[in-house]
C-alpha cells in the first residue's frame, strides 16, 4: 500500500509540474565610453525587454590593475547592494525588490578611475552568472544576454580621432519584437562604438492556418502566423457548423485563404495587432494571450482528470488487496 501511495504523489507532482511557466530573457547591455589616464569614468548598465526581475546576484568582473573602482549611482531600482572586491576582479551587485519590476533603463552606473599608467586599449567590463541569479517573484529563473562594454583608454593627448571605421559587424541579430546591434572598430585604435539596429516587425502570412479542428463539443481556431517567429494575429473561433457553412478544411494546419468567415486581410493587419470581433455571432477574434491561457486551462484540466483517475485506481487496488486477504 505505501508502494501504490508513493506512487500516486510522485505522478501528481510531475503532472503539476508540467503547467509551470518558464520566465523569459532580456538584453543587459553595459556602457562603452572613452577615458584617458588619471581620468574618472562613469560606466552604465542597462536592461531592456525586460519581463519582470525581482531579484539579481550578480558578479562585475574588469580589471582592477587598469581602473580603480570608486563608488556608483543608482537607477531605477530601489534595493542595492554593492562590493568591490579588487583582488578578485569582481564588483557583487546584488538586488531585491517587492515585487516584479518591468521597467527598462539604466538600473546601475559604476564609477571608476583609469590609472595613471595605463595603456591605450579596451579595459573590458563584463558580467558573470549562473543560473537562478536572476529570478521573478514567482522564483522563475530568468537568463539575460549580457552585451559587454568597458572602458576605451585613450591617450591623454587624444592623438587618435578614430577617423577611419571599419565596416558594421553584427553582435546580435534583430528580431520581429527585438532590436539588435552593430559594432564598428576605429583602424588606428583599439576603440570601438556600437549602434542599434531596429527590430523588423511582424510579417504575417496571406491566409489562416487552423491551429485546432473543431468538434461538436468544442469550438476551432484559425490564426495568421508570423513568417518569421511564432507569434500569431487575427486568431478566430469557429464551430464544425461553420466550416461546413464556409467550405473549409476542419484539419489543423490546413491554410485557408481570406473568405466571408475570415474577412480580408487590410493594411491595418499587417502593421496593428488590433483584434476586432467577427459578424457571425458564433465566432470571437482574441489575441495570442488568451489563446495560451485557454489552452493552459485545458492543460490543467486534463491534469485533474489524470489525478482523479489515479486515486481512484490506488483505491480499488487497496480494497482489491484487503478483500483476498
Amino acid at each position: 500500500m505505501k508502494r501504490i501511495v508513493t506512487f500516486l504523489i510522485t505522478a501528481i507532482i510531475i503532472l503539476s509540474s508540467s503547467v509551470s511557466a518558464l520566465a523569459a530573457g532580456c538584453n543587459i547591455t553595459i556602457d562603452k565610453v572613452d577615458a584617458a589616464p588619471g581620468d574618472t569614468a562613469y560606466v552604465d548598465f542597462s536592461i531592456a525587454d525586460n519581463p519582470g526581475i525581482a531579484a539579481m546576484t550578480i558578479s562585475i568582473t574588469y580589471d582592477s590593475s587598469v581602473l580603480e573602482y570608486k563608488g556608483y549611482k543608482e537607477g531605477f531600482l530601489s534595493d542595492y547592494t554593492v562590493e568591490a572586491h579588487p583582488s578578485k576582479n569582481q564588483i557583487r551587485f546584488i538586488n531585491l525588490e517587492q515585487g516584479n519590476v518591468s521597467k527598462n533603463g539604466i538600473f546601475l552606473t559604476l564609477i571608476f578611475k583609469v590609472s595613471d599608467s595605463a595603456k591605450k586599449g579596451n579595459s573590458k567590463i563584463n558580467i558573470a552568472y549562473t543560473k537562478g541569479d536572476f529570478c521573478n517573484w514567482n522564483a522563475e529563473s530568468i537568463s539575460p544576454v549580457i552585451v559587454s562594454g568597458g572602458i576605451n583608454i585613450t591617450p591623454a593627448n587624444n592623438e587618435c580621432e578614430h577617423k577611419e571605421f571599419s565596416e558594421w559587424k553584427t553582435v546580435s541579430e534583430p528580431g520581429c519584437n527585438k532590436d539588435g546591434l552593430r559594432e564598428s572598430s576605429c583602424k588606428n585604435c583599439e576603440f570601438s562604438k556600437t549602434e542599434k539596429i531596429s527590430a523588423l516587425g511582424h510579417q504575417y502570412d496571406d491566409f489562416w492556418t487552423v491551429d485546432k479542428q473543431a468538434t461538436v463539443t468544442e469550438l476551432g481556431h484559425m490564426s495568421r502566423h508570423c513568417k518569421k517567429c511564432e507569434d500569431v494575429t487575427d486568431i478566430k473561433y469557429f464551430s464544425v457548423k461553420q466550416s461546413e457553412e464556409n467550405k473549409f478544411n476542419n484539419k489543423e494546419e490546413t491554410q485557408i485563404k481570406p473568405n466571408d468567415f475570415t474577412g480580408s486581410i487590410t493594411e491595418k493587419d499587417e502593421s496593428d495587432n488590433s483584434q476586432g470581433v467577427n459578424s457571425d455571432e458564433e465566432s470571437v477574434t482574441v489575441n495570442s494571450d488568451q489563446l495560451k491561457e485557454n489552452e493552459k486551462g485545458d492543460y490543467t484540466l486534463i491534469i485533474i482528470i489524470v489525478c482523479v483517475l489515479l486515486i481512484a485506481v490506488g483505491f480499488g487496488i487497496f480494497f482489491y488487496i484487503k478483500r483476498k486477504k
